[in-house]
């Protein structure tokens, strides 16, 4: 805890001997034009070189920033009325933190010079240019767009993005970003197969395709998993099952003996004359007797299980290829006991105690087991597709 005080007290007292002058002397105009307003702030004797210095700094920037603006020329390359509006808007933060405080005046009386630019027109000009500039090369790139060329959408989408910084609505941008939207979507078509020459029921084919599609969808991204006919799939998800065996029914019997040492009454204490002996108050003094007692346990098991094995198959239907597959595997185990005791019950553990039983569960049916074992492949399959990062 001491080290974070000293820290603190290092960083305040750093803090506190920094000069405006350095900061400009640095080049570090807009620190030093905070570090003054800071200064100033509130101060009724004002001191010159805390004027000067910010004088200098806000004086320096600006040229600076007209300066890199002349040099954009984005008259020439519209492409950089974005660039502009950003230094546009920041001579006019720094204009806002500056102009609070004006007439500036020192108590030595000196007054403080600072020159205030009218940029209000130039980002109005700069919003329409910028604008202007990325609506048109979006319907560029959207004048003959197909859905082969995905890429031309999703830039389009994103220079008509831009546009959303200066205007809530330019034109026909939003129909635009629409079109572009649609065209530049990938579509994933998620189908099961049965390469395990096994019976799967119908429902259960249903149920592996019931997945919950918006939880997959993303932005460019939508899953189906039945074809659509207005759009194309881009690529296909196959759940391919490949192997699917249920275990026969197993019960096994065992039988297991349980011992304990437990107080069966008492015994009197006899004294060195063997007589009971006696306590200080005179009564007779008695120990437990402890006697080992059993109990013979017979316990019923019964075992059942599912496996559905399998795999995860990405084919890009536009190459009309193969491009990833993932091994993919559940299994479902039923598993009960019981258990009669014959003998003494003190004898009997508490972990077996609990599993006192008569009849162990009935053996499940084989399709009750698949279909437990299948959403657990399902399950493994969504983990699958979402860490897919190339749809």
């Amino acid at each position: 805890m001491k080290w974070i005080i000293y820290t603190i007290a290092l960083l305040t007292i750093v803090s506190s001997c920094r000069s405006v002058q350095e900061l400009v002397d640095r080049g570090d105009y807009d620190g030093a034009i905070y570090l003054a307003a800071e200064k100033l702030h509130g101060k009724k004797n004002k001191k010159t070189k805390h004027i000067q210095g910010l004088e200098e700094a806000f004086a320096k920037v600006n040229a600076r920033d007209f300066a890199y603006l002349e040099s954009l020329n984005a008259e020439a390359y519209p492409e950089r009325w974005d660039k502009a509006y950003d230094i546009l808007s920041q001579i006019q933060r720094r204009q806002d933190k500056v102009s609070p405080f004006l007439p500036l005046i020192s108590k030595d009386g000196y007054v403080g010079h600072f020159e205030m630019a009218n940029v209000y027109p130039l980002l109005e000009e700069a919003s329409l240019r910028a604008s202007e500039y990325h609506y048109a090369y979006a319907e560029r790139l959207l004048e003959d767009i197909d859905y082969e060329h995905k890429s031309d959408a999703t830039e389009a989408y994103h220079s008509l993005s831009q546009i959303d910084r200066y205007f809530k609505q330019f034109k026909h941008s939003e129909a635009l970003k629409r079109t572009a939207h649609h065209y530049g979507t990938t579509r994933v078509l998620i189908e099961t197969r049965n390469a395990a020459n096994a019976y799967i029921p119908g429902d259960l084919h249903e149920e592996l395709l019931a997945v919950n599609v918006p939880s997959l969808n993303s932005f460019w991204t939508d899953f189906y998993t039945t074809s659509q006919e207005e759009v194309p799939m881009d690529f296909k998800v196959v759940l391919e099952i490949d192997q699917l065996d249920v275990s026969p029914e197993k019960e096994s019997e065992r039988v297991y003996v349980e011992t304990r040492e437990v107080v069966d009454g008492f015994t009197y204490v006899l004294d060195q004359n063997g007589n009971v002996a006696k306590d200080t108050l005179g009564n007779d003094i008695t120990e437990d007797r402890y006697v080992n007692i059993t109990v013979d346990i017979v316990e019923l098991t019964r075992e059942k299980a599912a496996y559905v094995k399998g795999s995860l198959k990405i084919i890009d239907l536009n190459a009309q290829q193969l491009i990833d597959e993932f091994p993919i595997a559940a299994e479902s185990i039923f598993r009960s006991y019981a258990s009669r005791y014959f003998g003494d019950e003190r004898a009997l553990t508490n972990r077996t105690r609990n599993r006192l039983r008569r009849e162990p569960e009935r053996f499940p049916p084989d399709e009750e087991l698949i279909w437990k074992a299948a959403e657990d492949v399902k399950s493994e399959m969504v983990d699958y597709i979402q860490d897919i990062r190339y749809f």
